[in-house]
């Protein structure tokens, strides 16, 4: 088996699509590419630079867990390179996110932030230092 480029894209499941996407459009600069409907849930496919992100709704008899605790298991975060890390974390922060690891130095050598996006999805931004 070979894996061609980078990921294909990342899905996540959310309450509300619509106000996702709306959010990844107006916080990170995305774009809709599509909307379809499958399995009765409305998924939006955004492009977020070179990388896909798919977001659907909930599909009937799926329960998610309660807010009050992060996942362990799974993916932890989204990695996202950018040309200006505090421009980066103001919009997120203006658009109702959370900044939850202030820019330091990360194991890569970039400048790294951690953010949270009104649903909790965790965001790395990596910003290489010059």
């Amino acid at each position: 088996m070979t894996v061609y480029g980078g990921f294909h894209h990342v899905h996540l499941v959310s309450r509300d699509p619509e106000a996702a996407a709306a959010w990844y459009q107006e916080a990170l600069g995305a774009e809709v590419a599509g909307r379809s409907e499958k399995k009765n849930a409305l998924s939006i496919t955004l492009t977020l630079g070179e990388a896909k992100l798919s977001v659907r709704g909930l599909r009937a008899g799926e329960d998610p867990p309660g807010d009050e605790a992060p996942a362990v298991l799974g993916i932890n975060h989204i990695g996202l390179m950018v040309d200006d890390i505090e421009d980066a974390i103001k919009r997120v922060v203006d658009c109702g996110g959370a900044l939850t690891d202030p820019v330091h130095t990360g194991s890569s050598g970039n400048f790294v932030a951690f953010v949270s996006t009104p649903e909790g999805v965790a965001i790395e931004f990596l910003q290489p230092k010059e």
